[in-house]
Formats: C-alpha cells, structure tokens, sequence
C-alpha cells in the first residue's frame, strides 16, 4: 500500500468502523439495555446513550488490534494465497475479534453491583 491508500483505510478504519458503525450498535445496545435488560428500580434509572458507545469503544480497540496490527504479519504470506490455510487464519482471526469484541461488549453491560 502506497501513502494515500494507507490515509485512506485509515480515515475508513476511524471515521466508518469506529464511529459510524459505533453510532449504529451503540445506540441499538442503548434502545436493547434500557428496554429489556435495566431493572426498573425507579424512573430515573437507564443507560445513558454515552456509556453505551463508551462500551463500544472499549470492545472495537481489541478488534482493532487484532485486524489492524496483528493481521498485518500474516497478510501478504498468509492471508492472501488463496489456500485452505490462508482462509481459515483469516477467518480464524475474525472470529477472534469478533467474539471479543462481543466479550468485552457483555462485560460493559454485565451487572455486577
């Protein structure tokens, strides 16, 4: 990758992966928390729309790692030769950031007072 494109995924990795699709799950995590997972003590009890996206910011950096840093050492050798091991260390490391980042995201929601 030359200059621009690494720019380029970078602007995308922050601005489409970080806060736009944060925007989305933290507000449907926000609607989903406060509908059907707060215990309603009183009224004034609910998750704020703040924390919700503070979740999704503390569950995308381990994704972020994983796919952006840790990936880059087995892209070119690994990843990209169109063999049965290059598709499931791809698939392998999606999974793992996948089900990490939905680890981290129970974690932030977990009640644990």
């Amino acid at each position: 990758m030359g200059f621009f494109e690494t720019i380029k995924l970078l602007l995308w990795v922050v601005f489409i992966d970080c806060v736009g699709v944060g925007l989305l799950i933290a507000t449907l995590m926000w609607f989903i928390s406060n509908k059907y997972l707060v215990k309603r003590q009183s009224r004034d009890y609910d998750v704020e729309w703040g924390y919700a996206f503070d979740v999704h910011l503390n569950a995308f950096y381990p994704l972020l790692v994983i796919l952006h840093f840790i990936q880059l050492f087995f892209i070119n050798h690994v990843i990209l030769t169109d063999t049965f091991i290059g598709y499931l260390v791809g698939n392998t490391l999606w999974l793992i950031a996948v089900g990490y980042y939905i680890y981290v995201t129970f974690l932030g929601y977990s009640d644990d007072s």
